[in-house]
């Protein structure tokens, strides 16, 4: 068998390349088109608690939206105008379901519902109103879906000024502690302490050691000596 000249490969390397480029990469879930419109936020706050999380296939672990904190009769808001699709239970809890040209948005648990499938909504407008029973948060929150067909997609991709942070008044009230926390001093609920010694800082407002100014301490100091081992609280992925 003739073995290619070295000339020979020099060409097909940058064909390779040139094919490699053409070629259509991997689907991405949490796609977003072009010529989608922002959602707005269907509570008052913008927080997330929990993130996105496709799972690997249809019955897999995993997270198929994103939670809102929110309160407890709180009314949850159209993301965007459109047309309700649903709006009734589903085992027992309350959702929701409204259409936006090829999306769709989902909020559950929501009670005192006020509209019917077939009703027109503007951004903005009162679906229901946040209810308590059907929440898998610690507290009150809003499962928030989006999915394109069948296609679960992450609404942080729609969100206008998604973010992970929240402002905190330093004069007003305390804000909810981490989810899978108990928001007592030195409370751990679900979790393990990564180290044994004593918490030397709690959760909440503090006059800062440093600076002097009473600012948010959004989570807890544990005291321990130089080269203790540390070890994760929960399970999960680095």
């Amino acid at each position: 068998m003739r073995r290619p000249s070295s000339s020979a490969l020099l060409l097909l390397v940058p064909l390779l390349t040139l094919l490699t480029l053409l070629l259509p990469g991997p689907a991405v879930a949490d796609e977003r088109p072009a010529d989608g419109p922002p959602w707005r936020w269907p509570l008052g706050s913008r927080q997330v608690t929990a993130d996105f999380d496709l799972p690997d296939g249809p019955y897999r672990a995993g997270h198929r939206g994103v939670d809102l904190p929110g309160r407890a009769g709180e009314p949850v808001r159209s993301v965007a105008v459109g047309r309700v699709l649903f709006s009734g239970t589903v085992a027992g809890v309350g959702v929701v379901t409204v259409e936006h040209g090829a999306e769709r948005s989902t909020y559950q648990p929501v009670v005192r519902r006020v509209v019917r499938a077939g009703d027109a909504v503007q951004a903005g407008d009162v679906l229901g109103r946040l209810d308590v029973a059907g929440s898998h948060c610690a507290g009150p929150c809003l499962h928030l879906g989006r999915l394109d067909g069948e296609r679960y997609l992450d609404p942080r991709g729609r969100l206008t000024g998604a973010s992970r942070f929240v402002l905190v008044d330093p004069g007003g009230p305390l804000p909810r502690p981490p989810a899978g926390t108990s928001g007592a001093a030195g409370g751990t609920g679900a979790w393990s302490r990564p180290v044994g010694g004593p918490v030397t800082s709690a959760y909440g407002m503090r006059v800062h050691p440093v600076t002097g100014v009473r600012t948010l301490h959004d989570g807890v100091d544990l005291g321990a000596a130089c080269g203790t081992p540390v070890r994760a609280a929960r399970a999960g992925t680095v």
